[in-house]
């Protein structure tokens, strides 16, 4: 079970991402069910004093942009990494996808 602060935090993530989800509430979820357990690289350049989280794709393309825009909104706020004075520079991979006419974001 997830702590009340957890909870309030994946509601404040989903607010920032409703638009990519047609179903917000079911589908928000599952994208940040499978952000959290998503794999990542973390690396750290002490010279650049920069943290580097580089995400895997996700499942589909939409989780993917989804995940782009958010890692984008992270690097605007400029986190350092606790106890430590590594800005944290957050990536998602560019995932090729074509659009068709019809299809939703």
């Amino acid at each position: 079970m997830y702590s009340p602060t957890f909870s309030k935090c994946a509601r404040s993530l989903l607010n920032l991402l409703y638009f990519y989800f047609a179903r917000a509430r079911e589908e928000g979820r599952g994208f940040l069910k499978g952000l959290f357990e998503l794999p990542a690289d973390i690396v750290p350049n002490e010279k650049a004093g920069t943290l580097s989280i580089n995400f895997h794709p996700m499942a589909n393309p939409r989780f993917n942009r989804a995940l782009k825009d958010l890692c984008e909104i992270m690097n605007e706020e400029e986190f350092l990494f606790p106890q430590t004075r590594l800005k944290m520079v957050f990536d998602a991979p560019v995932v090729a996808s074509v659009i068709t006419p019809g299809q939703e974001f």
